[in-house]
């Protein structure tokens, strides 16, 4: 992976190469070496303190009282909102913390476009069963040192992952079809059923690739009550550009440029 990261424009290009030159067994080896990448970098490192600073400002007397009105789409595959939490629920187990935030994502059934919820638009870094119909994770705790148990774990799960047929990778890409059964909707039909209704959009360092474009224009385009949005990045002037090829109708749509990263911004609406 690492060779190949270096020979193409971004690890998704080449991911994309692979998808299109149908070649599915290295397509899941790579989003395999992808997913344990992130699990070794986040028990390594501390998550951003600005998501700490995040669930500090919308929590207010419970961790089980997330503000209704806000709605999380990411494109991200790592657990760094699932993290952070665990500095506020006190539960290192994913499924606990996924359950508490109301995380979304491809492979899993649960389904409620109702109040506070992430949306893992790219799915996320474990393993769906698709003959028992369940998900897997390569460490089931958040809060790992980096030691012999730890990789004994990590190895066993990649051994797992890689050579059995039932076992697909929960990290995903834009352009893959996703698997749904009984009738359940999508990763970017839940997204857009819980964000049709915004009237303020945050982006945060969202580059608008091309991968995305057909996605990102389907989500935001269903936003039709959108009034307000606030792009935060270092180069903000020219990500706005790139929004604004994604959205045609831009009238009584405000768009404020955001050069801070020091926090997260929260919008004047809340």
């Amino acid at each position: 992976m690492h060779q190949e990261s270096k020979n193409h424009a971004s690890i998704d290009t080449f991911a994309k190469k692979l998808f299109i030159k149908g070649e599915k067994a290295n397509l899941k080896r790579l989003k395999i070496a992808m997913s344990i990448f992130f699990i070794f970098e986040q028990a390594l490192h501390k998550p951003d303190s600005r998501y700490d600073s995040f669930y500090s400002a919308i929590l207010d007397s419970s961790i089980h009282n997330l503000p209704k009105n806000i709605n999380i789409l990411s494109w991200n595959y790592d657990y760094q909102f699932e993290l952070a939490f665990t500095a506020y629920s006190n539960q290192l187990d994913i499924d606990q913390n996924n359950s508490m935030l109301r995380v979304k994502s491809k492979h899993w059934d649960s389904y409620d476009s109702e109040g506070f919820g992430i949306y893992k638009l790219n799915g996320t870094t474990g393993m769906y069963d698709s003959t028992r119909y369940n998900s897997h994770y390569y460490i089931n705790n958040l809060h790992n040192s980096v030691n012999k148990e730890f990789v004994k774990t990590i190895t066993r799960n990649f051994v797992v992952a890689t050579y059995l047929n039932n076992i697909i990778s929960t990290l995903s890409f834009a352009w893959e079809e996703e698997y749904t059964r009984f009738n359940r909707k999508g990763i970017i039909d839940m997204a857009m059923d819980s964000s049709s209704d915004s009237i303020a959009l945050v982006i945060i360092g969202y580059s608008f690739p091309f991968f995305n474009r057909e996605i990102d224009r389907k989500i935001i385009g269903n936003m039709t009550k959108l009034k307000r949005v606030y792009v935060q990045a270092p180069d903000a002037d020219i990500l706005i550009e790139r929004f604004k090829a994604i959205r045609d109708d831009l009238s009584g749509i405000e768009i404020l440029p955001k050069y801070d990263l020091g926090q997260f911004v929260l919008p004047n609406e809340l």
